[in-house]
Parts: C-alpha cells; sequence; structure tokens
C-alpha cells in the first residue's frame, strides 16, 4: 500500500487519506509516513471538500 500511496505523492497529490476500515482508522499520507487523523471531518483548506470519518466507517457498517 505505500508503494501506491507513493505514487499518488510523487504525482503531486498534496491530501492523501489512507482508512484503515478493520481498526477503524483514518490517516494523514505524506513523504514523513502515516499521522493518525484525531479530528471528526478531513478538511481542506480552501476548498469545500469535508469528510467526516465517523460517516466513512458508518456506511461500512450498512453494507
Amino acid at each position: 500500500m505505500r508503494s501506491r500511496l507513493n505514487d499518488y505523492l510523487a504525482l503531486g497529490v498534496e491530501h492523501v487519506w489512507c482508512f484503515d476500515p478493520e481498526a477503524r482508522e483514518a490517516r494523514r499520507y505524506t513523504a514523513d509516513g502515516f499521522e493518525m487523523v484525531r479530528e471528526a471531518d478531513l478538511t481542506i483548506a480552501g476548498t469545500p471538500i469535508q469528510v467526516n470519518v465517523a460517516e466513512v466507517f458508518s456506511v461500512l457498517d450498512q453494507a
């Protein structure tokens, strides 16, 4: 997975988020590695993009 995430970074993607459905964790991925997401929403400053972490996992529960 890290190889694929590194591909995104190499392409210039600035915001890479990784969701672990088994552990119910969300992480940011940067050139420095993974960082656990502590806030309820992932956002990108200056855009309307907002992802509620709990909502992502609740959808998985319904599947």
